[in-house]
């Protein structure tokens, strides 16, 4: 009984929090649609060409994901989940061999862990898949698309995600 407890209180209602990686930072906020399913919207700051020393200015990129959990360990205090979902996003960012910054859509592939706290505290440590297309003009006014080569070959950089239940 304290158990089916705990689980409605991981249910349902938003959380708000904030992102770091060495992709970037930004602001998170996720709403559970079910103590099994939750959607995930971040808006950041696309900081690796910064830390390269490609860039000075930051890109900045906007992303949508729903997930599933998949429960591996529950208490009353606590529940630690492994996270899989998928979404979309886009972004105005620098990509590698490119001096000028493009519009790139593009398909998310996530995958993680999650740990979810009775006083509303979330954690989550996941690794995100970019497909996308980088989108710009050249020097003739044609416009040109191509691989977003960042978004495969930055995967395995993880992001954390530290957010609050309200």
């Amino acid at each position: 009984m304290l158990l089916s407890g705990a689980s409605v209180a991981y249910a349902g209602g938003g959380s708000t929090g904030l992102f770091h990686s060495p992709k970037g930072f930004g602001l998170v906020f996720e709403w559970e649609c079910s103590p099994a399913i939750y959607n995930s919207y971040l808006l950041y700051a696309d900081c690796f060409p910064m830390l390269t020393g490609d860039s000075t200015v930051p890109g900045i990129k906007l992303d949508f994901s729903h997930n599933k959990m998949f429960c591996l360990s529950e208490t009353p205090e606590r529940r630690i989940c492994l996270i899989a979902g998928g979404g979309f996003g886009a972004g105005y960012v620098q990509d590698y061999d490119m001096q000028k910054y493009s519009l790139c859509p593009m398909l998310l592939g996530r995958t993680g862990l999650r740990a979810m706290y009775t006083k509303g505290l979330r954690l989550e440590l996941a690794w995100q898949l970019e497909l996308g297309l980088s989108v710009r003009r050249n020097t003739k006014g044609d416009y040109l698309s191509t691989l977003y080569k960042a978004g495969i070959y930055r995967a395995f950089l993880p992001g954390l995600k530290i957010s609050y239940a309200f």
